[in-house]
Parts: C-alpha cells; sequence; structure tokens
C-alpha cells in the first residue's frame, strides 16, 4: 500500500480513507487533526504514473 510504503501516519490513514475510531477512545477524544496535518501526510506519497 502506497501510505504504508511512505510512512504515512497510521492514524491519518484512516481519517483519509474516513474509517472509524470505534474502539479507539483516546484516537476519538484527542485525536483530531487539522486540514494542514493531514495534507502533509498527503504529500508524503509519491505517484510515478
Amino acid at each position: 500500500m502506497l501510505c504504508e510504503k511512505y510512512e504515512v501516519n497510521e492514524n491519518d490513514r484512516k481519517r483519509m480513507m474516513v474509517h472509524s475510531f470505534k474502539e479507539d477512545i483516546t484516537n476519538k477524544v484527542y485525536g483530531h487533526r487539522e486540514l494542514e496535518d493531514l495534507r502533509k501526510e498527503i504529500e508524503k506519497i509519491e505517484i510515478n504514473l
């Protein structure tokens, strides 16, 4: 997976894929990220077409 290859933060991967944090109370309560943080994670991914 590209996100793993480019070491995108696991929790940010879940946010980008709109996965839930059902059982992860810590992330659900304290894991709020700013759009800029997610943008930086997305920019780690290189796609060569």
